[in-house]
């Protein structure tokens, strides 16, 4: 019994109070301690249910709210950094203009001078108003060979030029001064005319047709912007051109018509460098206008310029490699063999192989067709041969 007494006494001390407590639903029997239970946790349940709830709303209303309002700062940005540009252009331009009127400096200098001061200010406006990010990429080892080449860029916005003005230092063009073909409406604007003109950039007459539709250009006027280009070319710039002619305001479906007017200044002689350019008309489309949709361009230039075998081989590549980066922002798969040219050399064997076989099979066609007349014609002989055989034995 003594035994007995001291290990209930250890048992007292070593377990814990609440295991010898009294319940609390003690005179309540087990099942309706189940149901109290139950309802306990369905109300637990519910009340999760409706946090969750609240806080998903209130979630999807600052998802949408907070994408609204940088959407409106970018908007608010753009417009701010037009209004500067067009401001601080003019003002800088004017010391150059008042120096040439004196005499001080002669149409070269005033040319070359132009073009720098306009990028200074679209670069510097960029960093002061950041509605946009601009990336700029090189694909492939720049080169080294100072010598004039053909720049060419898909058209997406009307704030291309002076996105490229921006990312005209890191464009590598060893010091050369590029001259632009541009349409000669742009001169209407006063701010355009004045850094158009004092570039020498080369004006060309075409009808306002509106973005997307076809181009019809003033005849005097082409051939004398074709005598501007090649003056340029020989004068040692490069010749910036946009082989599209005008604004597409879907690129994500491609490239509209591309011009083979590069090639024909190229000559068979200069090197066309490629350019592609990615989100701009998201920030200024060319027919909705400030958008605002992204802060992000990116622009993309391709390495090794090369001279290009005729306009077929100038356009497909162009149509291939600009068109895809400036519909995704990405570089096609096989990109090296098309910069390389061998790419095309692959189209044209496969177009001469089918040329070939579709030759054949209508040289085979044609000598069935002889084979099926000349028996044609021995069975028609024969009948007749037989007929008079018959009419004679009658």
């Amino acid at each position: 019994m003594k035994f007995h007494y001291s290990f209930f006494l250890l048992c007292s001390f070593a377990c814990p109070v609440n295991a010898f407590a009294i319940p609390k639903f003690r005179s309540v029997s087990f099942r309706q301690q189940q149901t109290v239970s139950k309802d306990q946790i369905i109300k637990k349940h519910e009340a999760v249910l409706n946090a969750s709830t609240a806080i998903n709303g209130a979630t999807a209303t600052k998802t949408a709210f907070f994408p609204q309002v940088k959407k409106t700062l970018r908007q608010i940005g753009m417009c701010l950094y037009i209004v500067a540009m067009c401001l601080a252009l003019p003002l800088t331009l004017l010391p150059q203009q008042i120096l040439y009127r004196l005499k001080l400096i002669n149409e070269k200098q005033l040319h070359n001078w132009a073009v720098p001061t306009a990028a200074f200010c679209s670069r510097w406006l960029m960093k002061l108003i950041p509605f946009c990010k601009l990336q700029v990429q090189h694909y492939g080892a720049i080169p080294t060979i100072d010598e004039p080449r053909i720049w060419v860029c898909n058209h997406t916005s009307l704030l291309d030029v002076f996105l490229l003005l921006a990312a005209h230092s890191q464009l590598k063009m060893n010091g050369r001064r590029m001259t632009i073909m541009y349409w000669k409406q742009l001169e209407d604007h006063l701010v355009t005319r004045i850094f158009f003109r004092q570039a020498g950039f080369i004006p060309v007459g075409m009808a306002a047709n509106g973005h997307g539709t076809p181009n019809e250009y003033d005849k005097q006027s082409f051939k004398a912007m074709l005598v501007a280009c090649k003056n340029a070319l020989n004068s040692g710039c490069d010749l910036g051109i946009l082989p599209e002619g005008q604004c597409n305001p879907t690129p994500e479906n491609g490239l509209l018509e591309v011009f083979t007017g590069a090639f024909s200044m190229a000559r068979k002689t200069t090197p066309i460098q490629m350019i592609a350019m990615h989100g701009a008309h998201k920030v200024w489309h060319p027919i909705d206008g400030v958008v605002g949709e992204t802060d992000k361009v990116s622009v993309m230039v391709y390495h090794p310029a090369r001279v290009y075998k005729d306009p077929r081989d100038f356009t497909m590549t162009f149509s291939t490699v600009v068109g895809k980066y400036g519909a995704s922002g990405k570089n096609v798969a096989d990109l090296d063999d098309w910069l390389s040219g061998k790419a095309y050399e692959k189209v044209v064997a496969v177009e001469e192989s089918e040329t070939k076989h579709v030759a054949n099979d209508r040289r085979d066609v044609t000598q069935n067709t002889q084979l099926l007349q000349e028996d044609s014609s021995k069975q028609q002989v024969e009948v007749e041969f037989q007929q008079r055989e018959e009419s004679s034995f009658e």
